[in-house]
């Protein structure tokens, strides 16, 4: 085998691959001789190599961090949208809890109507009987320094309620027995069966108007004047000796002390001190020959 060492010029196989051989031990002594020339320059080459990769490693690093500042960013964030998020949930309950508040009570009020909302209300309707079973079945009564019971009466020889007691505003009853209730009766005359115990006394009833005004009617035999005022008018009345049958026009008393129609009467409140037989709602004024016997007083014929 030959090979061109130069234009015109060829050696045999062997003396070429020789002459190749001793060729590239020459470059790679070359090379050595390079690198060995000078070990301060290689130290600074790796010096300049390692600052070079730090500042490229610092580099690869910085959007990590930018990440992760992102990212905390992002989770406070997610923080606060959950306190928000709680804080309206919590708010949302509490508005859900008073609409239903109000809900009850509105409830509560129509249940108002339906004491007597149901019951035919024409001619009489009684709400207290002394000779009843239960006379104050749909009652309560408040007493301190007093009391309130049933006694056998010496004028009409049977039970009446007695109600007593050193001060008035602290002995009464009052109907509905529920505070949350009231009567819904619409027949405007209110008539009640009273003994004069020659003291304080005094009685209170709430109606309710077309202006949709709740006003109270407080009548008593110890004051003279009759005073209005916006939601309240107070009266004097003046009692027979023995039973006397008081009669109120509420409709008329409503258009006369407030210019307003009468609707319904809501509450009856009767204080010390007195005896009470019956009290009832009748729809006109009656005489006594039309009212029915047991709406009627009959007092015993005294032997002479």
């Amino acid at each position: 085998m030959y090979v061109r060492e130069r234009p015109g010029t060829f050696r045999s196989g062997d003396a070429g691959q020789n002459d190749l051989r001793s060729r590239a031990g020459e470059g790679s002594s070359d090379a050595g001789a390079a690198d060995s020339s000078d070990p301060g320059e290689r130290a600074e080459v790796r010096r300049f190599t390692g600052a070079s990769m730090r500042r490229w490693q610092q580099a690869a690093d910085a959007p990590s961090l930018f990440t992760r500042a992102v990212g905390s960013v992002i989770n406070l964030v997610r923080v606060a949208e959950f306190e928000i998020l709680f804080i309206s949930l919590f708010v949302l309950a509490v508005l859900l809890f008073k609409d239903l508040a109000v809900r009850t009570r509105t409830n509560s009020t129509l249940l108002i109507h339906n004491m007597f909302k149901n019951t035919f209300q024409s001619g009489f309707l009684s709400i207290f009987y002394s000779l009843g079973s239960k006379p104050l079945q749909i009652w309560d009564k408040e007493s301190q320094n007093g009391h309130i019971r049933r006694v056998s009466d010496e004028d009409l020889q049977s039970s009446v309620l007695e109600i007593m007691g050193s001060n008035v505003s602290s002995n009464y009853i009052s109907c509905p027995a529920d505070p949350r209730l009231t009567l819904g009766i619409k027949l405007p005359i209110l008539v009640m069966i009273i003994k004069n115990m020659k003291k304080y006394f005094s009685f209170e009833v709430q109606v309710l108007d077309d202006k949709n005004v709740r006003r109270r009617f407080r009548v008593s035999n110890y004051q003279s004047v009759t005073r209005v005022k916006p939601y309240i008018c107070t009266m004097p009345m003046r009692l027979d000796e023995g039973w006397n049958q008081i009669q109120l026009n509420l409709a008329d008393f409503t258009r006369r002390a407030y210019g307003t129609n009468y609707v319904e009467t809501l509450r009856v409140q009767i204080h010390a001190n007195c005896r009470v037989r019956r009290i009832y709602f009748s729809d006109r004024l009656y005489t006594e020959e039309e009212l029915p016997p047991e709406f009627k007083i009959f007092l015993p014929i005294q032997k002479s």
